[in-house]
C-alpha cells in the first residue's frame, strides 16, 4: 500500500472519530441541560408581619390549569400554580420528588406558565360548584401541593380506580420547610390528607414527621394502607435513616385504626426465624 493511500485512511479514521466524540459531547450536553442544569426548586420568600406578607405576595405569580371534573358531583377542581411560595415564618424553596411512586399522581402533570420553562408548583387549588359558579380556594394558607387524587366515577369495574372512593379527595401536601434547610423536598414533612370533593372536611391521615411511601387501598373493608417514612432521629430530616411503618387508615372515619407493623417490630418478629438457622 502506497504511503499516501495509508495516510488518507488514518487521517478518515481519526477524523470519523472526532466527529463521534463530538456527537457524543453534544448529547452529553443536551442531557445535563434537561436533567441537571434546570433548577427544580421554587423560590419560596420568609417574611414576618400582616403588611409584609401582603406586599410580597403582590409580587408572585399565578396561573391555573384545566378544570378537573369530580364525577358524580357538581365539583370542579383548579389547579393553581405559583412561581414562588410566599409564607409566614416559613420555608425557602419546594423541590420535586425523585421516587417513582407518584409518576401517576395528576399533579405531576405540566400547567400554568406554557413554553414559559419557569419552574412551577401547585401552591392551591379552586373549588368550583358547576351549578352556581361559586368558586373558592380549599387550603387557607401557602402549601406545596404534591399529589391530588379523586374519584374515577362510574365506569367497568377493571377500568375504575378503587381510590380514593366516590365523595373522597386524596392529598400529600407540605405546609413548611419542616427540616429548615432552606427548601421543601422530600426530606420535609409531607401530610396525607382525606377531604371532601369540595376540599371540606379536610382531616391529617399519618402522623406528624412523616410521608407517604407506598399505599393500597382495600375497597371492601374501606380500608386504606400506608407505608411511611417518618423522624426518628431527631434531625427534623425525613431520609433512609429513619424509621418505616405500615399503618392502616379507616376512610370513613378518616382516622389512623393501627400501626400494622414498623421497622423496630419486624427485627422482633424476624429474630426467632434468623436465630433457628444459626443451628
Amino acid at each position: 500500500m502506497k504511503l499516501e493511500k495509508y495516510n488518507q485512511i488514518i487521517w478518515a479514521v481519526i477524523g470519523s472519530g472526532t466527529i463521534l466524540l463530538v456527537a457524543i459531547g453534544v448529547v452529553i450536553a443536551l442531557v445535563s441541560a434537561l436533567f441537571f442544569g434546570r433548577d427544580r426548586g421554587v423560590p419560596v420568600e420568609v417574611v414576618e408581619g400582616e403588611g409584609t406578607v401582603e406586599r410580597a405576595t403582590a409580587g408572585t405569580r399565578h396561573d391555573f390549569c384545566i378544570p378537573i371534573s369530580i364525577p358524580d358531583s357538581p365539583y370542579q377542581l383548579i389547579r393553581v400554580t405559583v412561581d414562588r411560595v410566599v409564607v409566614k415564618g416559613g420555608a425557602v424553596a419546594a423541590k420535586g420528588f425523585s421516587s417513582s411512586n407518584y409518576d401517576e399522581a395528576p399533579l405531576t402533570r405540566g400547567c400554568g406558565y406554557s413554553g414559559s420553562g419557569e419552574t412551577q408548583a401547585i401552591g392551591n387549588i379552586l373549588a368550583r360548584h358547576t351549578g352556581t359558579g361559586q368558586i373558592r380556594p380549599i387550603l387557607q394558607q401557602n402549601a406545596v401541593i404534591h399529589t391530588l387524587e379523586y374519584p374515577s366515577g362510574r365506569a367497568e369495574r377493571t377500568d375504575r380506580r378503587a381510590f380514593p372512593p366516590s365523595g373522597v379527595l386524596y392529598w400529600e401536601i407540605a405546609f413548611a420547610d419542616s427540616n429548615g434547610d432552606g427548601r421543601i423536598d422530600e426530606y420535609d414533612d409531607f401530610g396525607a390528607y382525606l377531604s371532601d370533593v369540595d376540599g371540606r372536611n379536610f382531616k391529617r391521615i399519618t402522623p406528624g414527621a412523616s410521608r407517604v411511601l407506598e399505599k393500597v387501598y382495600d375497597e371492601p373493608r374501606g380500608t386504606l394502607y400506608l407505608k411511611i417514612l417518618y423522624e426518628t432521629t431527631g434531625d427534623k430530616s425525613l431520609d433512609r435513616q429513619d424509621g418505616t411503618a405500615l399503618i392502616e387508615v379507616n376512610v370513613q372515619r378518616r382516622e389512623i385504626v393501627r400501626t400494622v407493623v414498623n421497622r423496630e417490630q419486624l427485627r422482633g418478629l424476624l429474630r426467632p426465624v434468623e436465630m433457628s438457622q444459626t443451628r
